[in-house]
């Protein structure tokens, strides 16, 4: 009987001690399903704006052509040339150099937790990491963020296996990888690198580290950051002379400021960002609270460096920076560097409650049974509740698709030209079709509303007109993004739509200038005096092209006349700004 009654325990100690030969299957499993994620968000992720302008370069013949275009540290975009030279254009071998980053840091990620010894733990945390939506879709971006997330790990593995063992190779790879850091991103390897220099100069001075190895890392690292970093960071002063401002007036100036966008924008697009925050945020506070876990991450020299880089940008782009928030917010994909410092978070905790259990089937400590399964019960719901939006984020664009969008354009007649809008509120959309030169095989067949209000010229006769809306910037009665728009438009028709963009074409044929006007101002009743007004003035550019200058004038008269005092005057401010006609 008493031995019938032991056998549970047994069980999950014998499971405790003897599944470590499952760990490395375990481990590579993980790592298995987090490439196939990346690998899936590169195929189905459009290309944004920022990415085209990053990739547009690429083709150039020297490496001078390709880092003065993307005006980035030369790593990234320079390995990304070499990929579409090899290969040649096309979404997926575009992205291999972050795809393939992003899989390194799985992989070095795993080895660097099967160093710890963290065992299940190290596997828990690694899957919270595979499957988290900011990494998911931010490996498969191509911008410099995938790739130095991965020299950032695989530089503190490196560090750590010298530590440990003291071979100069691996203190050799990591000068390596430190030089290369910040010629991959400045401001987060930076940080990385700093922080770096002074944690293990202090664990080495206080003997917590072997004083010679640490300090051999610290001076690598400090010697990384006076020969690479010192020039880059130059080159970034150079490149955005007005970007940052770190004198002490201009802190005290910003403070205010700063911390109210720190809390109402940061704050909430980090918990926008990561799936189950409130429970993410319980797991961070008990991991550092709990003793248990808080040794780990203590007793880990690399955490503080990995979780200086993102909160060290962050604080630094709220305080430091010049420009205005409004204009360019802290953006999602700027906190894909929290996504490996949450994950060793996440490891530390899980370490505690595997050690709590083995405690209780163990020893004769008692251990209440509810503290581990809390633990559990709180990690499994937190990597489960990533899977949904892992999902969306490998399969669910978030961006305008213009390959599918220059399909549809494909399908109009050979000699079709046609009006293009994406249509917003003040300060937003109305920017032309992006990178017509890649997806059109008539790139001239598009002609942008903003750029006819702007500089009109003499659309030519014979040519039959079409209307393509773009639905990114508009949204419904409760302000949830549509997709396709396809509300009527007067003498005109729904002819094709994809996901954000509709085509329509004329219920009778138009050609030339008058009829573009006039299909200007009917999609601008459609889209409403607040929407719409960019249309107005484009309609009004093409009248006075044609020397009709009073019916150009009374259409803008009416725009005024119909928005009303307060509305027109935001609408004068908007159009100065914009510098429409």
């Amino acid at each position: 009987m008493p031995t019938h009654a032991r056998q549970p325990k047994d069980s999950v100690s014998h499971f405790l001690r003897h599944g470590a030969r499952a760990e490395p299957w375990l481990y590579g499993l993980v790592v298995a399903v987090g490439a196939v994620f990346v690998l899936m968000a590169s195929i189905n992720q459009p290309y944004n704006q920022n990415e085209l302008l990053q990739i547009g370069p690429y083709g150039g013949n020297t490496i001078g052509d390709v880092t003065s275009g993307t005006r980035q540290p030369p790593v990234d975009p320079v390995l990304g040339a070499l990929v579409q030279h090899l290969l040649g254009e096309g979404q997926l071998r575009q992205r291999l150099v972050p795809a393939g980053a992003a899989t390194g840091t799985l992989v070095v990620t795993a080895l660097l937790l099967r160093r710890q010894r963290t065992g299940f733990a190290g596997i828990v945390g690694l899957a919270f990491l595979a499957t988290m939506p900011l990494f998911v879709r931010y490996s498969a971006y191509t911008r410099p963020y995938a790739l130095p997330l991965f020299l950032m790990v695989a530089f503190v593995l490196a560090a750590s296996v010298f530590i440990g063992g003291g071979r100069r190779r691996w203190l050799a790879g990591t000068g390596l990888l430190a030089a290369l850091l910040p010629a991959t991103r400045v401001t987060e390897p930076t940080a990385l690198l700093v922080t770096t220099v002074a944690v293990l100069a202090w664990l080495g001075w206080r003997r917590r580290l072997p004083r010679v190895r640490a300090w051999s890392v610290a001076a690598v690292a400090l010697a990384a950051l006076v020969l690479v970093g010192v020039p880059m960071v130059r080159n970034l002063g150079e490149e955005a002379p007005s970007l940052w401002d770190p004198r002490p007036s201009g802190l005290v100036d910003r403070a205010g400021v700063g911390l109210d966008e720190f809390v109402h924008e940061f704050l909430p697009l980090l918990g926008r960002s990561l799936p189950l925050w409130p429970l993410l945020l319980a797991v961070v506070v008990a991991a550092f609270t709990l003793s248990g876990s808080r040794r780990l991450l203590l007793g880990s020299w690399f955490f503080w460096p990995l979780a200086a880089a993102p909160v060290g940008f962050a604080i630094a782009y709220h305080f430091i920076t010049t420009i205005d928030f409004d204009q360019l917010p802290y953006r999602a994909r700027a906190a894909y560097f929290f996504t490996v410092p949450l994950a060793l978070v996440v490891t530390a905790l899980a370490d505690l409650g595997f050690r709590l259990l083995r405690e209780s089937r163990e020893t004769e400590r008692s251990v209440p049974v509810w503290a581990p399964a809390a633990v559990a019960v709180a990690l499994v719901t937190l990597v489960a509740g990533n899977l949904p939006a892992a999902v969306t984020a490998a399969t669910t664009p978030d961006v305008p698709d213009y390959a599918a969008a220059a399909r549809l354009v494909d399908d109009l007649p050979a000699d079709a030209l046609v009006l293009y809008d994406r249509p917003g509120t003040f300060g937003e959309g109305h920017q032309g079709f992006l990178a017509p030169s890649r997806y059109l095989r008539r790139p001239d067949v598009i002609v942008a509303t903003l750029q006819l209000a702007r500089s009109p010229r003499r659309l030519p006769d014979g040519r039959p007109l079409y209307l393509m809306v773009d639905a990114t910037n508009i949204v419904d009665a409760s302000g949830a993004s549509v997709s396709a728009w396809e509300r009527p438009i007067e003498g005109w028709k729904v002819v094709g739509s994809d996901d954000r963009f509709t085509v329509y074409a004329p219920t009778s044929p138009r050609e030339g200038p008058r009829a573009a006007a006039d299909a200007m101002l009917a999609l601008a009743d459609a889209l409403g005096v607040e929407t719409g007004y960019v249309q107005v003035f484009a309609a009004a550019s093409l009248l006075r092209t044609l020397g009709v200058r009073d019916q150009a004038a009374a259409v803008v008269d009416q725009l005024y006349d119909d928005a009303g005092p307060a509305l027109a005057e935001q609408i004068r401010a908007d159009a100065k700004e914009r510098g429409l006609g």
